[in-house]
């Protein structure tokens, strides 16, 4: 089957089949019942998978780096503290 998906790409016909997968998606989303929650889960997560394989920059996850310095007194949002307690572990 990829085979098949990846011949269709190298040949430019149609629509990408990470559009198709994602279509997919929607389509067990919306049939999926009580009963067969967890089999719409896992369909729908392989298909998400092979999108974001296939496509990374439409499908796959992005990681933002928006780090806004303001000058001098940059204050990163995280701060972490360390904190020992030698007594705790000195015997």
């Amino acid at each position: 089957m990829m085979c098949a998906l990846y011949a269709c790409v190298a040949s430019g016909g149609g629509s990408h089949p990470a559009d198709k997968f994602f279509n997919e998606c929607i389509e067990i989303a919306d049939a999926a019942t009580q009963e067969n929650c967890n089999v719409a889960r896992l369909r729908v997560d392989t298909r998400k998978w092979a999108a974001a394989r296939l496509a990374p920059k439409k499908y796959g996850d992005h990681i933002s780096h928006n780090v806004k310095g303001g000058g001098i007194n940059f204050q990163p949002q995280i701060l972490i503290q360390c904190s020992s307690d030698e007594g705790e572990y000195a015997r």
